[in-house]
């Protein structure tokens, strides 16, 4: 039963939302605890549609919780028991998932662990936050059209050892979600490629289903970005700010970077012709930006962030720098990622520093229309080239008298490589997607194939393979007995096999993992064969599939594999925060009244996902 004050409190939170004023720079507003248990948080999320400005003009309608987006903060401690009590009042059915936080089998919020909540439904979700780390809740029923449309917020689950080793004070950190929405001409969300009553020309469909929506405004914590109203805090030189961001978008990839207004005004604008070299980018600013955590909590120790400079397009295709897309420099954030990151500005009282996104080669695709009335994708020229956007400006308005400096080791408990046997068969993914329907358009999407032996055989043969042989069944396709199946306790391999020339991701419910390494293999350009390390040891739940390493050979002559340890328990976990065996048991694409379906793995790439790029994980003893 829902407390009536917290309904009554609810209501009047959505009503008293108030803006901030315009270029300063906000958290979320903070999720209110109705409990007086201090390991207790209980709050209650009222999801509804709202208009909100986002833009000048006409208000845009939007999903909310508590009649905000982003929702509000969740934050907790490890080993606190998060209660939600949730009621929907959309005219649609939804869903809570709870990303990156290890719950119970029936209470993942995914729409095969539990039945969704129609409209006027409530739904009691309760379970013991067993991690620190940044995570987010977001709606998992019709997940591409209701994320964007703003159903989702973030979850702060600390553990006061680790924020004691950092010695930066709450009043220094912040949340920050980014996003990008598509808006019309009437500042409305614009129409879906993935509803089927939407009027899309066929291509046009085929392009933004293949490159999961890209919107055409950036968002900070819910405001749109303009280029004359950046985000502002103010800070003093030689303190740490503690950032928490995550990447909420349906497609879109971020890569954070720390620049002064001098190194970006410095960018180069030409490429020397001659040579196809640009002049290379000297760093000027003393400020530094530190990474600390990924979307699991703390690294080991802090690392000090690369500056992602200006290269020469590597295809030639432009006069125009691009920012360089070497993934060990800048902090990188596919869709569903989250990272923590500390800004420590050195400069003079008036200098001005900025948090800034740069555009990344993700494999973007143009579709076209060919003589014979197909349609066909072909590689987009204009991949990687949009100019850095500001994120969030400072403003050094005094200099402080001590200095923070970064710690030697940032975790009391020590994080530690997952020992797996890599000559034990592994769980395969195998991203595809088949060519676009001529008449509407649509694409369909897969990561399980019917023939996966065969398949796989091909693969490390490094012979011709051509997906399609092998009987890609995308999600709608799958019945009970598919999906994969493991034991508790079973520490197994994961091989993410991408066929497609774009960058993907990788995303599992109730359980994280390590990577391993990642392989490029290129049957005709040799020199395109390499094998790269993971860029440090840590956990994660959300991880980058990069696109295979030859776009222009044929289907099948150039993949990328991806390797990620899992153990499916929670040894890694002290004692007193561990889930109980039961709450592991899950299977099938059905909840019934005595157990949940199974666990979810997809591409977060939401369209991808949304057209057939999901599977699921059953769990027995």
């Amino acid at each position: 039963m829902i407390p009536a004050q917290t309904v009554r409190l609810t209501i009047l939170l959505c009503c008293a939302c108030a803006p901030p004023a315009r270029a300063q720079f906000s958290s979320p507003p903070l999720a209110v605890d109705e409990n007086s248990d201090p390991h207790v948080f209980e709050t209650v999320m009222v999801v509804a549609e709202r208009e909100i400005q986002l833009l000048d003009g006409r208000k845009t309608k939007v999903m909310t919780y508590n009649g905000s987006t982003p929702g509000p903060t969740i934050e907790v401690e490890v080993g606190d028991r998060l209660i939600v009590h949730v009621v929907n009042l959309l005219s649609e059915p939804t869903v809570i998932h709870w990303h990156g936080v290890e719950v119970p089998n029936r209470m993942d919020g995914s729409p095969i662990s539990q039945a969704p909540l129609p409209p006027s439904g409530y739904f009691r979700y309760e379970f013991k936050v067993n991690t620190a780390a940044t995570c987010f809740y977001h709606s998992h029923a019709n997940t591409n059209q209701q994320v964007e449309k703003g159903l989702f917020g973030a979850i702060v689950v600390r553990d006061p050892r680790h924020d004691k080793n950092l010695k930066v004070p709450r009043a220094r950190e912040h949340v920050v979600v980014v996003d990008d929405i598509k808006l019309d001409s009437e500042n409305q969300v614009a129409p879906f490629s993935t509803d089927p009553r939407a009027d899309f020309v066929p291509w046009k469909r085929a392009e933004d289903l293949a490159n999961s929506r890209i919107g055409n405004h950036l968002l900070v914590n819910g405001r749109v970005l303009a280029s004359d109203d950046i985000p502002t805090i103010e800070v003093e030189s030689g303190l740490a700010y503690r950032f928490r961001f995550i990447n909420v978008s349906n497609g879109r990839i971020f890569r954070i970077d720390l620049q002064s207004r001098e190194d970006l005004a410095a960018r180069p604008k030409t490429v020397d012709k001659v040579s196809v070299k640009v002049t290379t980018q000297k760093f000027t600013s003393k400020s530094k930006l530190y990474g600390i955590g990924s979307d699991q909590g703390f690294f080991n120790t802090p690392e000090l962030v690369k500056p992602i400079d200006a290269i020469a397009n590597p295809l030639g295709h432009h006069d125009e720098p691009m920012s360089n897309p070497d993934t060990r420099r800048g902090v990188t954030l596919t869709s569903g990622d989250r990272a923590e990151v500390v800004v420590v500005p050195d400069g003079e009282v008036g200098d001005e520093l900025f948090l800034v996104s740069h555009d990344f080669v993700k494999g973007k695709h143009v579709a076209f229309e060919d003589p014979q009335k197909s349609i066909q994708f072909g590689h987009d020229h204009f991949d990687g080239l949009d100019l850095p956007r500001k994120l969030i400006r400072f403003k050094i308005v005094d200099k402080s008298k001590t200095r923070w400096s970064p710690p030697d080791r940032l975790r009391w408990d020590p994080i530690t490589k997952i020992d797996v046997d890599l000559t034990r068969p592994a769980l395969h993914a195998f991203f595809g997607h088949g060519l676009p329907d001529p008449e509407t358009g649509n694409v369909m999407f897969f990561m399980n194939v019917g023939k996966a032996d065969e398949l796989v055989k091909a693969v490390r043969g490094k012979k011709m393979v051509l997906p399609s042989d092998y009987d890609p069944r995308p999600f709608m396709r799958l019945i009970a007995s598919d999906g994969y199946h493991v034991k508790i306790g079973e520490t197994r391999y994961w091989e993410v096999i991408n066929f497609t020339g774009n960058d993907h991701n990788f995303h599992t419910h109730g359980f994280r993992f390590q990577h391993i390494d990642t392989e490029y293999i290129d049957l005709d350009e040799l020199k395109n064969n390499r094998r790269e390390p993971p860029l440090r040891l840590c956990f994660e739940d959300t991880i980058r599939v990069p696109k295979r390493p030859n776009s222009l050979t044929g289907l099948g002559r150039s993949y990328s594999i991806i390797r990620l340890a899992v153990r499916f328990d929670d040894s890694s976990n002290p004692v007193d925060r561990r889930r109980t065996p039961g709450e592991f048991l899950a299977g099938g694409l059905t909840p019934t009244a005595s157990g949940s379906g199974g666990w979810l793995v997809h591409c977060h790439s939401l369209e991808h996902a949304a057209r057939g790029m999901i599977s699921f994980i059953t769990v027995t003893r």
